[in-house]
């Protein structure tokens, strides 16, 4: 199913913001459509239309060295712009075990960001690890 929504985007190149029209579907962008009667604005648009921005995505983080549970760390995380993240686990791993990662798990659940969990690596630690 397609959807659209128009607003200011974001030329960063330029340093400018445009209003356009973004056509979506099936979680892609299908097409972006500059509207012809809009005039650039520098550095921040008029409040007439939203901003449409893109989100930015973590692709290695370790949570619990935020230390913050998953639903804090999301909330701080979002309002910079960053929409999704990878997370190992290794830490919460290492001290709780399966209760651990089951804990983040779930906390992870509770938010709106997207959290994603590798296998936490480097788990158990071993005899070769120091502070």
């Amino acid at each position: 199913m397609e959807a659209q929504r128009t607003g200011w985007l974001p030329d960063f190149e330029n340093q400018i913001f445009y209003k356009a029209r973004v056509i979506f579907g099936n979680g892609k962008i299908i097409s972006v459509i500059p509207l012809s009667e809009s005039s650039p604005e520098t550095p921040l648009p008029s409040s007439d239309l939203p901003l449409i921005l893109p989100g930015l995505v973590d692709a290695h983080v370790h949570i619990e060295s935020s230390l913050m549970v998953p639903t804090r760390f999301a909330h701080q995380a979002m309002r910079f712009g960053t929409v999704a993240v990878v997370a190992d686990p290794h830490e919460i791993a290492n001290v709780l075990g399966l209760e651990g990662i089951r804990f983040m798990l779930e906390e992870a659940g509770k938010t709106s960001m997207k959290i994603r969990f590798t296998a936490p690596s480097c788990v158990p630690a071993t005899s070769l690890e120091t502070s």
